[in-house]
């Protein structure tokens, strides 16, 4: 059996088709959906991962490390809105900034 959508169409001879542009956001609908809340489970990083991770860092270069960091410090910034930093990202933050203290 078609879906109601099918049905209709070829009973009524009209083409169902999705407009050119529908696959790309612009303007105030890609701004929206960037404010959109995170409704997933705060989990932090399993141990095992957080064990990778410092392995990873500790094979980085100084300035690699830096770069790393910085990238960890901006996604834990407080937005605007408030909305704080995920417990994976600031894991991330202190992992990086125990490999920076670590490489120096």
């Amino acid at each position: 059996m078609p879906w109601p959508n099918e049905f209709h169409a070829q009973t009524t001879k009209i083409k169902l088709r999705a407009p050119a542009n529908w696959a790309r956001l612009e303007g105030e609908d890609k701004a929206n959906m960037a404010n959109r809340p995170d409704f997933s489970p705060d989990v932090p990083l399993a141990p095992e991962v957080l064990a990778e991770l410092r392995h990873r860092y500790a094979l980085l270069s100084p300035s690699s490390l830096q770069q790393v960091y910085a990238d960890a410090w901006e996604r834990c910034n407080l937005e605007l809105n408030g909305r704080l930093p995920r417990a994976e990202q600031i894991q991330v933050l202190v992992t990086a900034w125990k490999a920076l203290r670590a490489a120096k």
